[in-house]
């Protein structure tokens, strides 16, 4: 979960579900560096004190100058993990490129800082000072081509992605390069980004979309992308993710499928049952 504040935390502290919640923060005003750091501190500090797995993180790319996004790595742990909007707009390469395109004109008219540039993309912006050993999870990746892939991956050897299909759809009415990340075999896992641009926040809904878009996907590429590559992102598949002995699995009963060429219908769907 990607937490602002403490509004959550209540919730998550007497929940049986399994939060690992990043503390995310945006950072184009200068002036605003210190505060934004003590902010974040104190939101460490009370997920610690209400016994919550938490870690900082920033937005992306694009949202963080390189002042506060060094401060927040070094408040991050070597090997820790990163919550990161990767190339979900187009408009995120011409920034990094040569601070033209509509996200830079945003940025001018609100008065706001650039980031640094030129970059061949944002994620070279990022190797600077995002450690190569932590893992980070990048979100979306609607318009990652496969030169920043291989830069992701060259650079981080725990790199992970993340997919909200739905939310891409509904924002930029485009999807990403499904059928590259399974031709490479990284570790992907599914999301639902929020309610401001998901019609469901059910994941089964996700991975019939992406199934009927993606034809060669299969049933037990998605239910792994659903499951435990989710847990395996987050280091704790040794107890979630998978029906093993000793682990704390929840079974979810999916109707709706094809039980000879194993493909989800139209209308499945998921509810857990135990």
């Amino acid at each position: 979960d990607i937490s602002n504040g403490d509004a959550s935390f209540a919730i998550k502290r007497t929940s049986s579900v399994h939060y690992h919640t990043f503390i995310e923060k945006f950072g184009l005003n200068p002036a605003s560096h210190d505060a934004v750091i003590l902010q974040m501190g104190t939101l460490l500090q009370a997920a610690s004190q209400n016994g919550l797995a938490a870690c900082p993180t920033i937005h992306a790319p694009y949202s963080i100058l390189p002042p506060l996004l060094a401060s927040i790595m070094a408040m991050a742990a070597p090997n820790g993990i990163l919550s990161i909007h990767h190339q979900e707009s187009p408009d995120e390469q011409p920034l990094f490129a040569s601070h033209s395109g509509a996200l830079a004109s945003m940025f001018v008219s609100l008065g706001l800082q650039l980031p640094p540039a030129p970059f061949l993309h944002p994620l070279q912006y990022l190797a600077q000072y995002v450690n190569p050993s932590m893992r980070p999870v990048f979100v979306h990746n609607t318009y990652m081509t496969p030169e920043q892939y291989d830069f992701a991956v060259s650079n981080w050897r725990n790199a992970a992605f993340v997919l909200c299909p739905h939310s891409n759809i509904y924002i930029h009415n485009a999807l990403p390069p499904v059928e590259m990340l399974m031709q490479k075999g990284t570790l992907v896992a599914l999301g639902t980004d929020s309610w401001a641009s998901h019609p469901s926040l059910r994941l089964i809904d996700d991975m019939i979309l992406l199934q009927k878009h993606f034809p060669r996907l299969s049933l037990r590429q998605l239910l792994s992308w659903a499951s435990i590559n989710g847990a395996k992102i987050l280091g704790i598949d040794n107890k979630f993710g998978s029906i093993a002995i000793g682990r704390a699995a929840r079974l979810v009963w999916i109707q709706g499928v094809d039980l000879h060429s194993l493909r989800l219908l139209p209308f499945a769907s998921a509810q857990r049952i135990i």
